[in-house]
């Protein structure tokens, strides 16, 4: 089983691909679905009102066909899922009801947020400006590409002694190292 790490927030598509027992394409189908089970609680997701739950009115999403000429077997949850308010490890589970001609494929793994959210502060970071402010001392200000505040810190040198940066000169320390 794969895993797909996801952005909190973000709206992830879902797609499933169904074959016959013959290992060819299903097209036309009307009965599949997926459900999504968080796996902190083993609640379902419930698509009436977009929360997990144990007890859920309608767990089960239908798929659309994609395209029988062009993505023959392949079908999709119409816009995705809107990660809102998810956190941590679930699972995608396609099934076919009432039918029974498509090779159910095993579960997905989708997590959300924790280190794809960590990775997007540090992209931040590493693609921003960081600036020391003239005139105080180890007062370190990053910015992010669109030039927004994301950050503030004080900065020392390797021993502890502060930076401070002059007006119209470059960043030195107070003291001798």
């Amino acid at each position: 089983m794969s895993s797909d790490w996801v952005k909190t927030g973000d709206t992830e598509p879902i797609s499933v691909y169904f074959l016959d027992s013959s290992g060819d394409p299903l097209t036309g189908l009307t009965d599949v679905y997926v459900k999504i089970m968080r796996l902190s609680d083993g609640y379902f997701y419930d698509w009436l009102d977009s929360l997990f739950k144990a007890t859920v009115v309608n767990a089960n999403k239908l798929l659309t066909e994609i395209s029988a000429a062009n993505h023959p077997g392949m079908y999709q949850v119409a816009g995705g899922i809107d990660t809102t308010g998810f956190s941590g490890a679930y699972h995608i589970i396609a099934l076919q009801t009432p039918g029974s001609t498509a090779k159910i494929p095993t579960p997905e793994e989708m997590r959300v947020g924790g280190r794809v959210d960590d990775l997007e502060t540090v992209l931040q970071f590493t693609t921003g400006q960081q600036v020391l402010t003239e005139g105080r001392a180890g007062n370190l200000k990053t910015y992010n590409a669109a030039g927004v505040l994301i950050g503030t810190q004080d900065v020392t040198g390797k021993n502890g002694e502060a930076i401070e940066l002059q007006t119209g000169q470059p960043a030195n320390r107070s003291k001798a190292v």
